[in-house]
C-alpha cells in the first residue's frame, strides 16, 4: 500500500481493533460512489476520461463485496444525444474497431467498464453472452454529456444517471445507451492497464477503505496476490474477456 494510503491504512487498523465487521448490505450506489470518490482523490480530476480507473478497481471492489468475480471489459458504445436532425437522432460513438486512422484503442477511441463473469469461464476463453444476460456496470456514466461537449456536439436529453448497473437489454432499452463489448480491444486495454497498476491498486484500496469492508493485512494479501480478490480474473496484464450474443 502506498504511503499516500496511510490514513486509509491507520482508519482500517482502528476498526479492525474496535472489532468492527464488514457491511452486508452494502449497495450498487454505495459501489458506485466509493469508486468515484477514489478516482477523483487518486487521479486529481474529476475522473472525465478515466475509464479505465473506474473500470479495473470497480471490477475488483465489486469482487470483493459480493464474492462474485468480476473483470473488466472493453470495447464501444453508442450513447443517443437527443440531437434530432434531418438525418435522425445524433449519437456519441466510440469505436475502436473503426478503420479511421484517428481511432483505436491508442488514440483513446473505446471504453471500458465491467461485467461478472460468466460461472465456469475458464482464463482466457471468450464466450457468448446474451443481452438479457450480459450485466453492465458502468460507474463513468456521469461523464458522457462532457465526451459530447468535449466533441463539440450538443446535449439535448435528460441527464443520465451517474453509473448503470443492469443488463444490457434494459440499459439500452431504457437508457439508450448501447455498449459493444470487444475481446481484442479488453486485451489491449488490459495491457494499458498494466502500466497503471500502482494507481489502480490505490484507488481500488481508497474505495474499499471508503465502504470500510476490508481489514489493512487481507488488503494488502489480496492487492499482491498473482490471482487477487478471492479467485477472480482481475489482471491486468492477462484478463479474461468475453462477448455478448
Amino acid at each position: 500500500m502506498s504511503k499516500r494510503n496511510s490514513h486509509a491504512a491507520k482508519a482500517l487498523r482502528r476498526a479492525e481493533r474496535q472489532g468492527k465487521q464488514p457491511a452486508t448490505d452494502i449497495s450498487h450506489a454505495q459501489i458506485a460512489e466509493a469508486v468515484h470518490q477514489a478516482v477523483c482523490q487518486a487521479t486529481g480530476t474529476n475522473g472525465f476520461r478515466q475509464c479505465i480507473a473506474y473500470a479495473v478497481p470497480g471490477a475488483a471492489v465489486a469482487s470483493v463485496i459480493t464474492g462474485q468475480p468480476h473483470i473488466m471489459q472493453a470495447g464501444g458504445i453508442e450513447v443517443l444525444t437527443g440531437d434530432v436532425t434531418g438525418e435522425g437522432e445524433a449519437a456519441l460513438v466510440l469505436d475502436p474497431l473503426s478503420a479511421d486512422p484517428e481511432g483505436g484503442v491508442e488514440n483513446q477511441e473505446f471504453h471500458a467498464w465491467f461485467s461478472p463473469e460468466p460461472v465456469g469461464l475458464a482464463r482466457g476463453v471468450v464466450t457468448s453472452v446474451r443481452r438479457d444476460d450480459l450485466i453492465i456496470a458502468d460507474l463513468s456514466m456521469r461523464h458522457f454529456s462532457e465526451y459530447c461537449a468535449a466533441a463539440g456536439a450538443p446535449w439535448s436529453r435528460e441527464p443520465l444517471p451517474a453509473y448503470c448497473w443492469a443488463s444490457a437489454h434494459q440499459i439500452g432499452s431504457e437508457l439508450r445507451v448501447v455498449y459493444r463489448p470487444d475481446p481484442q480491444t479488453t486485451m489491449a486495454v488490459n495491457k494499458r492497464a498494466s502500466l497503471e497498476k500502482e494507481l489502480l491498486e490505490d484507488i481500488t484500496s481508497l474505495a474499499l477503505h471508503r465502504l470500510g469492508v476490508i481489514s489493512t493485512r487481507k488488503l494488502d494479501e489480496l492487492l499482491h496476490s498473482p490471482q487477487p480478490f478471492a479467485g477472480s480474473e482481475w489482471s491486468t496484464d492477462n484478463g479474461v474477456v468475453f462477448t455478448r450474443g
